[in-house]
């Protein structure tokens, strides 16, 4: 699941719709036709890890290399594009989304691995057409390396994506908000995920110079669906949404998030604590005829 929840980030930008009086900003989701997005974003995150076992279980960890604690250190940069085509007559067009260029660097136990080395989801491209109920159809996906089952399961996702994204049907003032919940997954190990709502809350700061400031703060709101564990922990941050109005598309976004969780049973004790920064910014321009 957090595969697909990380290629849905790096391959569609947050686009909204925008209209109202000077004072105010409509928000809907959707994409505009014959356009192309360049989204440009970059994560750093730092992640550790501890257990608390018997000693027989902390020497079969050791064995199998795992140290404890563990710790990752992370920095990742993805180029990815957005391609919409002409809107036919049943309100219909194509889009193609692309992973242009990711490279990720990783720091695992003090160690450097596959410093600049090119991520082989680059080229990884989904094809399909936008409705004029912002719906993702026709869904193809290729290229990336990806496996079928991947691709199952991130059709699926982007099929069901705009209709879990709800906007306030009114228009928001200055100084009001309005909340998102984005479902996630982060993978403990093979088959163990901590499940779990961000729950978004955006609030207009100021409009200016055709663009809407928002404040963001975020809170973890954690999913107790594990029936091998006990999850307890938080988390949140705050980040800044800016919104370009005349383009109807986010200009650019950031974001920090700290979170810490203790995954526990009657063997052993997970304790992570993780810290991530966001950015990104959008670029939209008219698609060739």
């Amino acid at each position: 699941m957090k595969k697909i929840f990380l290629l849905v980030v790096v391959l569609l930008p947050y686009c909204f719709a925008s209209s109202g009086p000077g004072d105010k900003i409509i928000l809907k989701a959707e994409y505009l036709p014959n356009s192309v997005y360049t989204i440009a974003s970059e994560s750093n995150s730092e992640i550790e890890v501890s257990f608390i076992a018997s000693y027989e279980m902390l020497n079969k960890l050791k064995e199998s290399g795992i140290k404890n604690p563990s710790s990752i250190i992370s920095h990742q940069t993805t180029m990815n594009s957005v391609i919409t085509g002409k809107l036919n007559k049943d309100g219909v067009f194509p889009i193609e989304t692309e992973i242009k260029n990711m490279v990720q660097e990783n720091i695992i136990n003090g160690v450097r691995n596959e410093t600049g080395k090119a991520n082989p989801l680059i080229g990884l491209k989904i094809n399909g057409d936008y409705s004029k109920e912002k719906i993702f159809t026709n869904i193809n996906i290729s290229g990336g390396g990806i496996n079928d089952e991947l691709k199952k399961n991130l059709r699926v996702f982007l099929e069901n994506l705009m209709k879990n994204i709800k906007y306030p049907d009114t228009p928001i003032a200055i100084g009001q908000s309005f909340s998102q919940i984005t479902p996630m997954s982060i993978p403990i190990d093979k088959g163990l995920a901590i499940d779990l709502n961000l729950l978004g809350n955006y609030t207009l700061k100021k409009i200016e110079s055709d663009k809407a400031y928002f404040v963001v703060l975020n809170e973890l709101q954690i999913k107790q669906n594990n029936k091998s564990y006990t999850v307890s922990g938080s988390g949140g941050g705050k980040g800044e949404l800016i919104q370009d109005i005349k383009n109807n598309c986010a200009f650019s976004f950031n974001s920090n998030l700290t979170m810490s969780f203790e995954l526990k049973n009657d063997a052993i004790t997970i304790i992570m604590k993780q810290s991530t920064k966001n950015s990104s910014k959008t670029s939209i321009r008219p698609a060739a005829q």
